[in-house]
This record gives C-alpha cells, structure tokens and sequence, in this order.
C-alpha cells in the first residue's frame, strides 16, 4: 500500500511473521529508488489467504485491519449482508432527511 502523506510504501511481509513492514522511497526522472524494508510494527498479523486483510490510515500512522477468521468457525460466514437498490434507498432516506 501506498502511503498518501510520506514516500512510503507499505506491506504484510508472510515470510517474516506477518509483520508489517515499511520501505521509504524516492523518484528521480523515471527512476523508482527504494530503501530497504524495515519493521513498521513489532504486532503479527494472521493471514487470510486471497483477500487483502489491511489498509494504511489516510495519515499513514496507522492501519485499518480486518480480523482473521475465528478458527473454530470453519471458515464459514455466519452472515451475509446484500443491499439490493442501493442508490434508490439512498434518495429515500436522504429525502425523509430534509
């Protein structure tokens, strides 16, 4: 990920933990320079395969993560939330709001 305050870039490293990793960056011309990857946090991050599990914040001091399945679950949802006419329930509520 790609930070929007600092020339940074981001990622999950699977090979160290699943740490979060940091690697600042420069561009020169066409050039694309990058620093060696540091730890960003010590915290481990559990994976969940396919899917990207987190975000950098906008102020890129933090990170929005979406937590592992709980294991006992089986890896099923045990929910699913579908909105069917999205926008058209947006213009009724925003309506009544007025």
């Amino acid at each position: 990920m790609w930070s929007r305050m600092k020339p940074e870039l981001f990622f999950a490293n699977s090979f160290n933990n699943g740490q979060i990793m940091v690697a600042p960056f420069a561009t020169t011309g066409n050039s694309f320079h990058a620093e060696r990857p540091r730890t960003w946090s010590p915290g481990r991050l559990t994976g969940r395969p396919r899917s990207r599990a987190l975000d950098v914040h906008p102020d890129g001091q933090r990170f929005a993560i979406a937590p592992a399945q709980d294991p006992g679950s089986g890896g099923k949802e045990s929910k699913l939330v579908l909105v069917l006419n999205f926008f058209d329930e947006l213009r009724r509520l925003s309506a009544t709001a007025r």
